[in-house]
């Protein structure tokens, strides 16, 4: 099987001082019964063996000296949840620019809104991290919005072209969850975190007596700026 979309592959299993977990052992066994030749190296051995486009490291952690240090270099990084799904499936690794842990975003192209700065670099690691991408704008291409407010253009764009708008909360919740068992971002369980319709917003109303306006209060989240209307009404 070709895991790269061009040329063999060479795939090193990074072992660090702690003990390989679950995934690592599991993953290095796809990779034996699917004739790929993995090898184990010592992480400070790894600049005793060539890197380049053709080579793989797998690491069982994202972090730390050694993820800084490959992360800089031409290789591809991933993580053993990502190999596995490659392998077993026979499809190739994400040609990603950045690292690859597990492919729980795969087919998710996410923007933000309202964020910090530093929170959109996270949040778009961590996509990235996840097999998914990232980009500053709103296109056609987007499948999620990521906001905590429902009050910008880029939620009202999202609004008119059905886009699912999602709490940053969302990111972060896949991203744990992927660590230990097999999930996409669709799974059903990561729906909670769809922001609610109009959510931080102010609508007025008149002419509504005041069983519909909590009723409707309660059902979207929001919060009612009660004006009076011509007959004195509220």
């Amino acid at each position: 099987m070709q895991l790269l979309s061009e040329g063999p592959v060479i795939i090193y299993f990074v072992q660090d001082s702690s003990n390989s977990n679950k995934d690592m052992g599991k993953a290095f066994l796809a990779c034996q019964d699917a004739k790929l030749k993995p090898k184990i190296i010592p992480e400070e051995e790894l600049n005793d063996v060539p890197h380049g486009t053709n080579v793989v490291f797998v690491l069982q952690e994202f972090s730390g000296k050694t993820f800084k240090s490959l992360s800089s270099s031409d290789s591809l990084i991933v993580g053993p949840r990502c190999l596995y799904h490659c392998v077993t499936n026979e499809v190739a690794i994400p040609s990603n620019e950045s690292p690859v842990f597990t492919m729980a975003m795969k087919g998710v192209i996410a923007t933000a809104s309202q964020l910090p700065q530093n929170r959109k670099e996270e949040i778009a690691s961590l996509i990235s991290y996840m097999g998914g991408s990232y980009t500053d704008k709103l296109t056609s291409a987007v499948t999620h919005l990521i906001s905590d407010e429902g009050r910008s253009p880029k939620c009202e764009k999202a609004i008119e072209h059905k886009i699912p708008i999602m709490k940053r909360e969302w990111v972060n919740a896949v991203w744990e969850a992927s660590k230990i068992k097999d999930v996409t971002a669709f799974d059903e369980e990561f729906m909670k975190y769809k922001l609610p319709p109009f959510k931080g917003m102010h609508i007025s109303c008149s002419n509504l007596t005041q069983g519909i306006k909590k009723e409707n209060s309660s059902c979207c989240r929001i919060k009612w700026w009660h004006l009076h209307d011509r007959s004195g009404a509220k």
